[in-house]
């Protein structure tokens, strides 16, 4: 596997490799989209808190529904992944529902909360 993507603009006829690992810390590696992602989380929170200014919403009552959001929508998220990836039987159940060991659906994820 290779530690660069190519990323390619075909109608603006730009192209280049983006390295898929951002920085190390420790022996865990910051990719790239993780770094997207967590972006646009932060976003999501100050447009929460603006929309909670607005419609005259407490901040914490914002700020919960944006916590259990996310928890519920990463947790179902998993549920999908392991349900439709075909890992039922008993043996391969457990190591399925851990979290780093394989993918996480974004669609699911990203449409629950």
């Amino acid at each position: 596997m290779s530690n660069f993507t190519r990323v390619y603009f075909p109608g603006l006829g730009i192209d280049f490799d983006l390295p898929s690992v951002a920085f190390t810390i420790g022996s865990y590696d910051i990719h790239f989209y993780g770094i997207i992602i967590a972006f646009g989380f932060m976003l999501a929170v100050l447009y929460g808190g603006r929309m909670a200014y607005k419609w005259r919403m407490s901040l914490d009552g914002m700020t919960d529904v944006l916590i259990w959001g996310t928890v519920f929508g990463i947790v179902c998220a998993r549920a999908y992944y392991v349900i439709l990836s075909g890992a039922i039987t008993a043996p391969t159940r457990q190591r399925s529902c851990k979290f780093g060991t394989a993918g996480l659906p974004f669609t699911v994820a990203l449409s629950v909360p």
